[in-house]
């Protein structure tokens, strides 16, 4: 049976990547980081606890670049800090849209409200209009037949 030749995780081809960015040598990350010498120039894999171990130390190390090769391999990178701004931005922009909407809510309720007392102020004006109405045209009071001045 042919053996299949195993080629590094992507992890380590990554890591490796970041490590030629950064000039830093494998022996410096072994150091800093505890994980075994010489596990980044073993082929296969890499286990969780040595990458934990690793971005724990190197923290602008982009873990999302393992899973996506669009992602830069370092959270410093241009790119990354433009795609940063640009997510950032449009929080912002949501952001400032639930402060309009906020606003409008606050107004839609201040609104409300002064119509509610208007219409009180209205209900309370018919109410004085039909007892005026009454009182100048209840017996004690009629109508004068009288013409208006002027006429005749």
């Amino acid at each position: 049976m042919q053996e299949i030749p195993h080629k590094k995780s992507k992890i380590k081809e990554k890591i490796l990547e970041y490590a030629s960015i950064k000039g830093i040598s494998k022996y410096k990350i072994y150091k800093d980081t505890g994980i075994t010498n010489g596990v980044l120039s073993l082929k296969g894999g890499m286990s969780e606890e040595n990458l934990f171990k690793f971005i724990s130390v190197y923290r602008d190390f982009n873990i999302l670049c393992i899973f996506n090769d669009e992602e830069p391999v370092i959270t410093d990178d241009p790119k990354a800090i433009e795609k940063r701004i640009q997510h950032n931005k449009q929080n912002i922009d949501q952001f400032q849209q639930t402060d309009n909407i906020t606003d409008l809510i606050k107004l839609a309720a201040w609104v409300t409200d002064k119509n509610k007392k208007l219409e009180e102020e209205n209900a309370n004006l018919k109410r004085r209009l039909k007892n005026i109405s009454k009182e100048y045209h209840s017996p004690k009071n009629p109508p004068s037949i009288a013409a208006e001045p002027g006429e005749e």
